[in-house]
């Protein structure tokens, strides 16, 4: 009896840190974060583009799943002139919570890490 409570709270516990990522692998999604709202995401299941939503601005490319809740993308288009220095650059994005419509995330890119929260808006 006692290692089955053993079991059930390791089961428990394990569920707990669980993220179901499946619901944010495509669709549309827009940033929380003051400094990026007017960013509209849109995400298949072979790619990404983020678009200003004021200026039309955008940069997209390619993601590839390199596990439920991880995936990288690789910039291979840019709108604007001084965005090139972000072309064949690789951001690498790791969902660390979701809740509901809303996940939490860690972007990193050329050793840069940046935490956001993200919604999603459309299927």
């Amino acid at each position: 009896m006692k290692h089955l409570l053993l079991i059930a709270i390791f089961f428990t516990g394990f569920a707990t840190f669980a993220q179901n990522c499946t619901d944010f692998k495509t669709g549309t999604f827009k940033y929380t974060a003051a400094e990026m709202k007017g960013i509209t995401i849109v995400r298949t299941a072979t790619s990404q583009a983020e678009t200003q939503d004021k200026t039309g601005a955008t940069v997209s490319g390619p993601i590839e799943w390199i596990s439920d809740c991880e995936y990288v993308m690789t910039c291979k288009k840019v709108t604007l002139k001084d965005m090139e220095h972000m072309l064949n650059k690789q951001i690498k994005v790791k969902i660390t919570k979701t809740d509901g419509k809303k996940y939490t995330c860690t972007a990193t890119m050329e050793g840069m890490e940046f935490d956001m929260e993200i919604i999603k808006t459309a299927d």
